[in-house]
């Protein structure tokens, strides 16, 4: 069942990412294919599925659709299946289901736009922190020691040139988050799938130009760390 929520979250986080990004409303508008303007029906939007039936083109005008819509999808959905434990409580489920689509969403603006959007992580930074009170006072403490130990981090990086300003407001809503005890070790196994890309890229004389976005490598390290 994560699995398919995961489908659809990520499809409805697509269009909040790209939406963001052209500064349109993605609250009341229809979705519309990005080539003919076409409005999209129901079984157009279904995650994966409709990609595949299409043969990844628009239904209207035959244009080619990206796959990294199919791909986004697939990634939320194993996230969700590899870090929602069937144990955790239902309140405690929908506490990381909720934080890893918020992950997700400055995921898809990092690596469509390069850029983090602070109204996706410190109003969220804010929320997470009071919801953390429902739980217990300690759960409280610890995300609020997370914040700052994750805000602390991103800012030294930040310091030496290897984040972005955006990526210190990311680190600060996954240290609240993720509280004290799980943003430690989820940024020491993005740091190794970070390292473990650039050794890769390297070997094959591919390295980019531009910094690597962080927020996948952040992403991938939360997901370990949930695995593990």
């Amino acid at each position: 069942m994560s699995f398919i929520i995961g489908l659809f979250l990520a499809s409805f986080l697509n269009v909040v990412a790209e939406r963001a990004i052209r500064g349109e409303n993605w609250v009341w508008s229809r979705s519309k294919c990005d080539c003919c303007g076409h409005v999209l029906a129901w079984y157009d939007l279904i995650p994966v599925l409709s990609w595949i039936l299409l043969r990844g083109k628009c239904r209207y005008c035959g244009n080619p659709i990206s796959i990294r819509y199919p791909l986004s999808e697939l990634a939320l959905g194993a996230a969700l299946l590899f870090s929602v434990k069937w144990y955790y409580t239902l309140s405690f489920q929908i506490y990381i289901v909720a934080g890893l689509s918020v992950l997700f969403l400055s995921v898809l603006t990092d690596i469509y736009d390069g850029t983090i959007y602070d109204i996706f992580t410190i109003p969220f930074a804010g929320i997470f922190l009071l919801v953390g009170l429902f739980f217990s006072l300690d759960f409280f403490m610890l995300s609020f020691f997370g914040g700052i130990a994750g805000f602390t981090i991103a800012m030294l990086l930040e310091r030496i040139k290897k984040t972005g300003q955006g990526d210190v407001t990311l680190f600060l809503f996954a240290g609240v988050w993720l509280g004290l005890i799980d943003i430690l070790p989820s940024i020491v196994f993005a740091a190794l799938a970070l390292g473990a890309v650039m050794i890769f890229l390297s070997v094959l004389k591919k390295m980019p130009q531009e910094r690597l976005p962080l927020a996948p490598f952040l992403f991938i390290g939360v997901v370990l760390n949930f695995c593990f």
